[in-house]
């Protein structure tokens, strides 16, 4: 167990708005700790906060890391130029990104990652994938649990915060 996390805030955190906050965080340890473990991969979410560690494990180790993100060029419009350099760097040394959906896909891709290192639809269901085939008809078949009357249902979960903006 680690202790003596520290934290620098830029920004303030209460707003919730993409890119108008980031920490930085510090945890004494803890790359001598991941490096003692040799994991055989490393996986992040997103390229702030904690995956700056497993980049520089990455770095040092040659261990594959992985990145699970979720953003899109909307939700990635207003980024500072620092921030689009450093994600720039960080594909470099990635071995593979998983995305949510294809919006993402196509944003991680204008940051330099090969289409071969992108598989999608990991963290949601894909609005592509899931939407209306030619028939107008849902496809049920992948998606549904068929009930004891064998009817199918799709069902939602949903795990987030519901402001205005969505």
């Amino acid at each position: 167990n680690l202790h003596g996390e520290k934290k620098i805030v830029f920004g303030n955190p209460s707003k919730g708005l993409s890119n108008k906050w980031f920490r930085i965080p510090y945890q004494p340890g803890i790359i001598k700790l991941i490096r003692s473990l040799k994991p055989d991969v490393l996986v992040g979410d997103g390229f702030f906060q904690w995956t700056f560690y497993l980049l520089l494990v990455r770095i040092f180790d040659k261990t594959p890391l992985v990145i699970c993100y979720e953003r899109t060029h909307y939700t990635e419009r207003n980024a500072q130029w620092f921030r689009k350099i450093y994600r720039r760097f960080v594909v470099k040394h990635t071995a593979a990104i998983c995305c949510s959906g294809s919006m993402c896909k196509e944003y991680v891709q204008s940051l330099g990652v090969e289409p071969a290192k992108i598989t999608v639809g990991h963290m949601v269901v894909d609005v592509h994938q899931f939407s209306n085939n030619s028939s107008g008809q849902y496809e049920t078949e992948r998606l549904s649990n068929k009930t004891h009357d064998h009817v199918a249902r799709i069902r939602f979960l949903y795990v987030g915060s519901l402001i205005e903006k969505k």
